[in-house]
């Protein structure tokens, strides 16, 4: 029994059981482009959804939001896709100083957010190039 429960929190914890979810960890080339995806539950097709950064989500910066207009701030920019359920954060021309933790968000009108997170690395490196 305490095993299924060690697995179940697992499995919460790591976002497979959640209504957000993402990859959990990515190392990318410094200079490099990385897209993002970010699945939802079918019940958030029509919410706001976005892309934040910090330790915590509780405290996390938000760098762009799918009702933004244009839907890009900087090297960040983000689409949302509901006939797929998945929206999309793209961030361009990375450096070693964007190497943090994210989460993409959906905003919960009058409720507590739905989030994941994943954690990217920027690796020192040459060069432009894309990573999908």
């Amino acid at each position: 029994m305490a095993f299924h429960l060690l697995i179940f929190v697992a499995l919460l914890w790591t976002g497979v059981l959640g209504d957000v979810s993402t990859v959990k960890n990515l190392e990318v080339m410094e200079g490099h482009t990385v897209s993002i995806p970010c699945h939802y539950e079918p019940k958030y097709a029509r919410y706001i959804k976005y892309w934040c950064q910090g330790s915590t989500f509780a405290y996390c910066k938000v760098l762009v939001r799918t009702d933004d207009v244009p839907p890009t701030k900087g090297n960040v920019s983000i689409t949302d896709n509901p006939a797929e359920l998945v929206f999309t954060v793209t961030m361009t021309s990375l450096r070693e100083e964007d190497s943090a933790w994210y989460w993409c968000g959906v905003d919960i009108r009058g409720g507590r957010d739905d989030h994941a997170y994943v954690h990217v690395k920027v690796i020192h490196g040459n060069g432009p190039q894309s990573v999908p």
